[in-house]
């Protein structure tokens, strides 16, 4: 009799699959607030309210868990470049930052199993977004219903993935889960 066995690989797809899946199939959503404090690029106060290797990040210090029970003063923003998605926003740690298809503007609908998968972006109330230089667009921290604050880029509140290990990867673009479909956070 003749046995046949997987590669790690597929196995390790067929694993990723069905933990994306349990894990939308738990998720109540949530709500979260909007509103914030709004930041241009250059970090000042504004006035009004693939899966290729990725080039190396510019970015800061490492942030905080979503399980922590405080949240860094402020958070720098890079960017890496991807052949096949492009240039994208990073966290301070340099691992890739998404955007949730179905969050509204200045929201985010991602608690319990949806954050624990995708931690949010978090940051201090009233905390300093610094943004990656050449990046257009507005950043700005919104509540969330557990009321943390969490870091958005022109309205789209910012996430990381646990199957990113390290910066550069993209594991999560174009995964369906959770009421919505993930991108990576594209850099204007």
């Amino acid at each position: 009799m003749q046995h046949h066995w997987m590669s790690r690989a597929a196995m390790a797809r067929i694993s990723l699959t069905f933990l994306v899946a349990g894990l939308a199939a738990a998720c109540g959503g949530g709500q979260g607030g909007g509103g914030g404090v709004p930041y241009a690029v250059g970090g000042s106060p504004a006035s009004s309210a693939g899966n290729a290797p990725a080039s190396p990040p510019s970015s800061g210090a490492a942030i905080a868990p979503a399980a922590s029970p405080s949240s860094p003063t402020s958070v720098k923003i890079g960017v890496a470049t991807s052949p096949k998605l492009g240039r994208y926003l990073t966290a301070p740690d340099g691992k890739t930052l998404y955007t949730l298809s179905s969050d509204p503007a200045n929201e985010s609908t991602c608690a319990g199993k949806c954050a624990t998968a995708w931690p949010p972006l978090l940051i201090a109330a009233g905390g300093k977004v610094t943004p990656p230089t050449g990046v257009m667009g507005t950043f700005t921290n919104i509540k969330r219903s557990d009321g943390t604050s969490q870091v958005a880029f022109d309205g789209h509140p910012l996430y990381t993935f646990v199957q990113d290990t390290a910066p550069g990867q993209t594991a999560g673009e174009g995964i369906v889960a959770f009421g919505g479909t993930w991108h990576v956070a594209k850099a204007a």
